[in-house]
């Protein structure tokens, strides 16, 4: 996401959320043994649901957008190579029982991150039913039938909860998960919805062997941990008034709506009705009247695991003293979420309930600017820094640019920058980028090429600087290294087949960049190059003309370790993803900050 979040006055209006993640990932994984073509509507698009439909179709079944063709109880087949869980420990440890059964033997594996991640709960009750299970890596499958259990849990985990119930569909008698605490019951819904026997009682769930499951058709509750961030939001900004469509009120989830009541929030939740066994309805949210406190413990935190840091963020603007324990799950989620939350609040002034010792006064609190840096764990980072930075003032851009031309480009302003010498953490992306240019994985050169025909400029013999790249890579030279800012433009124009262009603003002349086409006699000192004509082409210009085009920039305004402020512009649409790839980057390579840039008045 882009780095730069600007104080909210109110927020009024009617939004959705993404899809449930979990259901989302059942809704695939269920589907795909069904008999039967599943409709499955608003799925997450996440990646983790993304990797657990590339799973999927590893296994042999055809997923396309929101049609899943199962293939049966017993119709999967092994994947040619270990399946790629990416950052996702819902599909290694939902996909561990339900490969664990097939007479094939599976090996799962994922990025660093999840490498780390405890599986050693999953494999045990694995093993206890008589499966070949072992771990690190993960591997399963390929020793039937196994036996039903009555497995125990010392932790409470749906994940391995499901496990070891999807497992139970091909096991042998009935096996059955009698938890500690209640946890999400979206499998037993689901498994129920499409004919499996299963039956509950309190915390025990037993399920027996199924032959056949019915395929689905529903539409994805949209997922209520994305929804608390608003219900907080909302309940803290004065004047504001939300309604949330569609959102899952799973009562094995809706324990964050009674927390947040507790606190004061005025929370209504209208419109209530049922999708394929799965409760949903819009909430309606209004600013709090009397704020109070919040204290989460024991039970609490395991029904609301990934609920806890928006609830650490909001603690910060309580008054009195709050309270949060039970939460060393989080410790072991894609990051260390208690310390990153704790980390994030202290950057703004505040304390966070999530961390041991003894209670504290923790709000309201944290309301100053802060600088933070993401990682892959994009939840933390939304509740760590998005939200208290609507709580909190914050800049806005001072770099505008102007159009001339009728053409579509993304202008980032780049700020707080530390640029380096070439890094060697980045030699990753370089070899990303240098593998897409091999496979053919890149953007559609023609894009920019038809740019220039537009305005009589021919790309064969003044070439966008990423196809000049491009053609570089795939005679086998290597990826420029300049330094850290400019690695990162090269590897994202490459791969995008965009061109890139980037300015130090502390050399920009004048308070506004101009998308033009350059006038007769306009040329510029390119950057290691003799003098660059731009007469009839397009060019990005200040107050003392010409700066770049779309196929190099100038001396003039060029990055070196100095700059700490910058302008980014792509000269074609990309997509929000690729933006926020791109901040991602930055903030990771450039050490910097990223924000929209600002269009005339």
């Amino acid at each position: 996401m882009i780095a730069t979040v600007r104080r909210a006055r109110r927020l009024d209006g009617d939004i959705t959320v993404p899809g449930d993640k979990s259901i989302s990932h059942r809704a695939l994984i269920l589907g795909s043994i069904a008999a039967g073509e599943s409709r499955v509507r608003g799925l997450s698009n996440g990646a983790d649901v993304r990797s657990t439909a590339g799973c999927m179709r590893a296994l042999g079944v055809h997923i396309d957008d929101s049609v899943v063709r199962g293939v049966g109880m017993h119709g999967l087949r092994a994947s040619a190579e270990a399946l790629d869980c990416g950052n996702s420990g819902t599909t290694m440890r939902l996909l561990a029982g339900l490969l664990s059964a097939q007479k094939f033997a599976s090996e799962l594996r994922g990025d660093e991150s999840l490498t780390t991640r405890p599986m050693d709960r999953v494999v045990a009750p694995l093993r206890e039913m008589g499966a070949r299970a072992t771990w690190p890596p993960l591997e399963v499958g390929g020793h039937v039938p196994l036996h039903g259990i009555e497995y125990r849990p010392s932790v409470p985990s749906a994940q391995v909860k499901s496990a070891v119930l999807l497992a139970g569909l091909f096991a042998e008698g009935s096996t059955a998960v009698l938890e500690p605490v209640g946890t999400r019951n979206h499998t037993e819904l689901m498994l129920a919805a499409m004919g499996a026997d299963v039956k509950v009682e309190g915390r025990l769930v037993e399920i027996r062997p199924a032959e056949r499951l019915a395929p689905l058709d529903v539409e994805i509750p949209g997922d209520l941990s994305g929804a608390a961030f608003w219900l907080v939001v909302s309940g803290l900004i004065r004047g504001s008034s939300l309604r949330i469509h569609n959102v899952g009120i799973n009562p094995t989830r809706t324990a964050v709506i009674d927390v947040l009541r507790a606190c004061g929030l005025a929370i209504a939740v209208t419109s209530e009705r049922s999708e394929g066994g799965e409760p949903l309805g819009d909430l309606d949210v209004g600013p709090a009247s009397a704020l109070r406190p919040l204290s989460v413990s024991g039970g609490m935190a395991a029904e609301m695991i990934d609920e806890l840091p928006v609830l650490a963020v909001l603690a910060s603007q309580l008054p009195g003293t709050s309270r949060i324990t039970g939460a060393a799950e989080l410790r072991v989620k894609e990051s260390d979420r208690i310390a990153a939350v704790a980390e994030g609040l202290a950057a703004m002034g505040a304390e966070s309930p999530l961390a041991p010792g003894p209670p504290r006064r923790d709000g309201p609190r944290g309301r100053r600017p802060a600088r933070r840096r993401h990682d892959r764990d994009r939840r933390r980072g939304l509740r760590r820094d998005l939200l208290p930075g609507l709580l909190r003032p914050a800049g806005i851009s001072v770099l505008t640019v102007r159009h001339e031309l009728d053409v579509d480009v993304i202008a980032l302003e780049l700020y707080e920058l530390e640029v380096t010498e070439p890094r060697d953490d980045f030699e990753l992306e370089v070899a990303r980028a240098m593998q897409a240019a091999r496979t053919g994985q890149v953007g559609d050169t023609g894009r920019a090429r038809a740019l220039y025909r537009r305005f009589g400029i021919d790309p064969t013999r003044v070439r966008p600087s990423s196809e000049a790249l491009l053609r570089r890579l795939k005679k086998g030279e290597p990826l420029p290294r300049v330094n850290s800012l400019v690695d990162v433009a090269n590897a994202m124009s490459v791969q995008l087949q965009v061109p890139v262009g980037l300015y130090d603003l502390d050399k920009v002349r004048g308070d506004e960049l101009v998308v033009r086409l350059g006038v007769e006699g306009e040329s510029y000192t390119g950057i290691g190059k003799e003098r660059v004509n731009v007469a009839g082409r397009i060019c990005v210009a200040d107050a003392d003309g010409p700066c770049g085009n779309p196929s190099s920039d100038s001396a003039r305004t060029m990055i070196t370790t100095a700059t700490e402020r910058a302008a980014w512009i792509y000269f074609l649409p990309v997509s929000d993803d690729d933006v926020d790839r791109t901040a991602e980057l930055i903030a990771v390579f450039g050490r910097g900050l990223v924000r929209m840039a600002a269009a005339p008045a």
